[in-house]
């Protein structure tokens, strides 16, 4: 197996460092009867313009959701991160 490259790929990924991540909220919730962890990150503000400010399914510009906090963010800014670089919106 390879060694996993993402704490390099991600290292600034945060706007505090440069990056383009504003913020990651985390909170537990139960799917299936089961406990889940869901993260949402979101982009700074200059990077979210012409977002729509009320949504039905929430503000997040990324989600993700896992069995523990650390891989539902790492979920939510991956997904972010991929739709940020590929330039789609």
């Amino acid at each position: 197996m390879l060694p996993s490259l993402a704490a390099v790929r991600y290292r600034s990924v945060f706007a505090e460092d440069g990056g383009p991540i504003e913020r990651v909220v985390t909170s537990d919730c139960s799917i299936l009867g089961q406990s889940q962890r869901q993260a949402n990150a979101y982009l700074r503000p200059e990077l979210s313009a012409g977002k729509l400010s009320h949504a039905i399914y929430g503000q997040a510009d990324g989600t993700g959701s896992a069995n523990t906090p650390m891989v539902a963010c790492h979920m939510a800014i991956v997904e972010r991160q991929f739709i940020f670089d590929s330039g789609a919106n």
